[in-house]
């Protein structure tokens, strides 16, 4: 049976893209991670960062709840 789920289709997407593994810097994203975390108390949403090619989760900010 075909997953229709949200996940599996981004997954499904993102699958799709290609690249150059040489070409990836890893240590780009310490520089984002002060706008990444104020993005998501201005916009009151979380944010992840998503290493395809490692297979895992590099940054997560989570919704804040409200004091």
């Amino acid at each position: 049976m075909h997953d229709n789920s949200i996940e599996a289709s981004i997954f499904r997407f993102l699958s799709q893209y290609s690249y150059d593994e040489k070409d990836l810097d890893y240590s780009l994203l310490d520089q984002y991670i002060q706008s990444l975390q104020m993005m998501s108390v201005v916009s009151n949403s979380g944010v992840s960062v998503f290493y395809m090619n490692k297979m895992e989760v590099a940054f997560i900010q989570p919704i804040l709840a409200a004091c």
